[in-house]
């Protein structure tokens, strides 16, 4: 290494201390910046309440937008007038999930999520918690006397597994809430609205609201925050998602990529809500982690999608909460008829198992995209080797030893091309001397030198391009897989998220599973064929174990294993060829090969001593 290649390793390596001790700090920033937006939000209550104008360029599709005609921003409705009586609550339990209904607005308060603990180092008892103080889940808005602020009468189930709310206007129209729960986190709700009068009642266009989901990370991560939706068209059903590039249009801003930040205009307000129309099957709202879905009986006209963003002193963009709706069409009751109408709401785990159940194509919120095919197969496998093996660090090390498994004819195959276009690189080096002068015959008799030695100077890329899906697929997944979440290996305490070892120690924390992928990569590539300039290997042989180095550092824990596992079994490979070829060499003599005697048997040594 020369004079030059060490400086650019020293410098490499000082912009990588750097960067680490930069993540580490903006992640503690924004751990602060989410624990005083709450109180910074309190004191401008009064402005939040503003819609903007429809931004004219935003668009939601298949892609990840709102199509523009059908994005419409609404005002709130005035609030319903607070009556005297007092709130009660009952609660209905399951094996998995605790619900707190309201009588205020006949709703859900809360959802508690008694399998999944609230933090790493949760007291017993301590679980997730899907909290909607301001608006219930499931309330009504829209219907005079029945919104989030209506009294209604709550009686539970024996069984506590459901209840029964009404309540009733001055006009006689009455509402008969009944929910159930049906299994796991899913409820059955039927709305039953009965006219008691003698004169008919509309019943006008109404929403039912979905609570609103605030980032369930402790770094107040809010790229996850999105709302999800199934629109049935004329062909086909689509799945768009408002995430924040496309919320952020609603406040005139942009979401940053890569290293950029996201920003808004320093008079964007607080809150904005858009409205899609068409027929929505479902709507969802989801975090990280953890998802509500609503899934009307009969599909609703349209949905509404809320958003409230973070008051920073900065202007960057950072959202809040998230919620949404589903719209019901207005319908005309005559006196003495009924009205049923039926939903199914889900409130857990964003798992792709449970949301399979849910019938209607939901297993789209896990959102795999272009590689959805390959990302649900590699998460039943890494369930069904969890079921094996209770762990889910070595489920990922024994799943990433059968994706190489699985792969091993190809790399088998690009490790055979790279050898033979090494065995050629003198007589490529020869043309190139020869034929210095005349680029285009050196071009065609390298294509002939090629062609005569069965030769293809591409299939050394082909294991590469054949693995970028499954390495993709395996990225999502272990990305946002809930099943990760604070699973522990080794020293490893939570695989969906980093190592962050020593931060109370040290202000910063330190994860050793990106150096230990860095160091595999960088052997991996030492023990690789070289077809290339010499120089120009050992450059890479650097670069990029830093460059991942730097990419990885911030990614969960779970994506380091799988790296690190998958080179780890690749060296093993190359060792293992190698003294294969070695051992090919010591017993070939002048091209003849010399063949072993045959191994004694025990007949054999019994004939011979006779």
């Amino acid at each position: 290494m020369n004079k030059q290649e060490k400086l650019i390793v020293a410098a490499l390596f000082l912009v990588l201390i750097g960067w680490m001790v930069h993540q580490n700090r903006e992640a503690g920033k924004r751990a602060e910046e989410r624990r005083s937006s709450a109180t910074n939000e309190v004191a401008v209550a009064e402005s939040a309440g503003l819609s903007p104008d429809v931004n004219p360029e935003l668009s939601v599709g298949d892609s990840d937008a709102v199509d523009a005609e059908t994005v419409d921003v609404e005002p709130q409705p005035a609030p319903e007038p607070e009556t005297g009586l007092s709130e009660t609550t009952v609660e209905l339990l399951t094996e998995n999930c605790r619900i707190t209904l309201t009588s205020k607005g006949g709703g859900i308060r809360g959802s508690a999520l008694l399998e999944y603990p609230k933090s790493l180092d949760s007291e017993p008892g301590e679980t997730v918690e899907l909290a909607f103080p301001d608006d219930p889940a499931l309330s009504l808005q829209g219907i005079p006397g029945f919104g989030k602020r209506a009294d209604f009468s709550l009686r539970a189930a024996p069984d506590s597994r459901g209840a029964e709310l009404t309540a009733t206007r001055e006009d006689g129209l009455r509402l008969e809430r009944k929910l159930v729960f049906t299994n796991g986190y899913r409820l059955a709700i039927t709305d039953r609205f009965v006219n008691a009068s003698e004169t008919e009642i509309e019943i006008p266009t109404h929403r039912v609201m979905l609570g609103a989901m605030r980032s369930d990370d402790d770094a107040g991560d809010d790229a996850a925050l999105a709302v999800d939706l199934r629109v049935d068209g004329d062909r086909k059903p689509t799945y768009p998602q408002m995430n924040k590039a496309a919320l952020a249009k609603l406040f005139g801003g942009t979401a940053g990529g890569g290293c950029s930040k996201s920003s808004v205009p320093a008079a964007a307000p607080l809150k904005a809500e858009a409205k899609t129309e068409g027929a929505v099957a479902w709507a969802a709202v989801r975090t990280r982690f953890f998802v509500q879905v609503l899934t009307p009986g009969q599909a609703a006209a349209g949905a509404l999608v809320r958003a409230k963003r973070a008051k920073e002193a900065t202007g960057s963009f950072r959202l809040s909460e998230v919620d949404a709706a589903l719209e019901v069409e207005s319908v005309r009751l005559p006196p003495g008829e009924s009205l049923e109408r039926t939903y199914d709401y889900y409130a857990g785990p964003r798992k792709m198992a449970s949301l399979r159940t849910l019938g209607q194509g939901q297993a789209h919120i896990m959102r795999f995209g272009m590689w959805r095919i390959f990302c649900e197969w590699l998460l039943d496998i890494l369930n069904f080797l969890y079921a094996i093996i209770p762990n889910y660090g070595v489920a990922i090390i024994l799943l990433t030893g059968l994706v190489r498994l699985v792969m091993y004819p190809v790399t088998k195959r690009g490790a055979e091309g790279m050898k033979r276009m090494q065995a050629l690189q003198p007589k490529l080096k020869e043309l190139q001397a020869l034929y210095k002068d005349d680029p285009q015959k050196q071009q065609r008799e390298t294509m002939r030198l090629y062609s005569e030695n069965k030769v293809n100077p591409l299939s050394s890329c082909l294991p590469m391009f054949i693995q970028l899906p499954v390495f993709i697929a395996l990225f999502t997944v272990l990305r946002g897989a809930v099943e990760l979440r604070f699973a522990p290996f080794l020293w490893v305490a939570d695989l969906s998220s980093p190592e962050n070892l020593l931060l109370e120690q040290l202000g910063f924390g330190i994860n050793l599973l990106p150096f230990l992928m860095s160091g595999t990569m960088a052997l991996q590539s030492y023990l690789t064929p070289k077809t290339g300039d010499p120089s120009q290997q050992r450059m890479m042989m650097i670069l990029m174990p830093g460059m991942m180095l730097v990419m990885f550092y911030g990614f969960p824990a779970a994506l380091g294993l799988y790296w690190t596992t998958s080179q780890i079994l690749a060296i093993c490979g190359l060792l293992w060829q190698r003294r294969k070829n070695a051992r090919s060499a010591e017993i070939s003599t002048n091209g003849v090969e010399v063949i072993p005697p045959p191994k004694e048997t025990r007949q054999m040594r019994r004939a011979r001593e006779r």
